[in-house]
């Protein structure tokens, strides 16, 4: 069983819910990133779930912002995901079901020029995938 992106949106934030294995809240979907001027910054958050996380040990997990040109702008690096939070999950799922949801801001980000951005999901070193959203300035 390999892990897999089961979810991942780009959106203007996030909010979470008090509780365990609660949902996570994504406000303003976004399908481009819209500043009113490029270059310029932008601040936007992201959601995230994997699931099919092989739950009998501890992962790490990557998720890293990169420009037109496939530079880093945001890192997000080493994320500890302990085997134990993924199994005090919903106990009610498979276990190929199980995995985790997380809502990650990124606050002025600066974007030089108008193009295609992408985020890359890594877990445990292992690219899981790569999601692009275009950047272009309102005026």
């Amino acid at each position: 069983m390999s892990a897999i992106v089961s979810t991942f949106i780009y959106c203007l934030g996030t909010t979470n819910i008090e509780g365990k294995n609660s949902p996570i809240n994504a406000m303003g979907v976004l399908q481009n990133l819209t500043p009113e001027f490029i270059p310029s910054t932008f601040s936007f958050s992201i959601v995230v779930g994997i699931k099919q996380i092989d739950l009998s040990s501890d992962h790490k997990l990557d998720i890293i912002f990169k420009d037109t040109e496939g530079n880093n702008l945001v890192e997000a690096k080493d994320i500890p995901i302990s085997a134990e939070q993924l199994k005090n999950g919903d106990l009610n799922l498979p276990e190929e079901q199980r995995g985790l949801m997380l809502g990650l801001d990124l606050r002025n980000v600066i974007l030089k020029k108008e193009g295609n951005y992408k985020t890359e999901v890594r877990l445990d070193g292992i690219i899981l995938g790569e999601f692009d959203i275009y950047a272009k300035a309102k005026n």
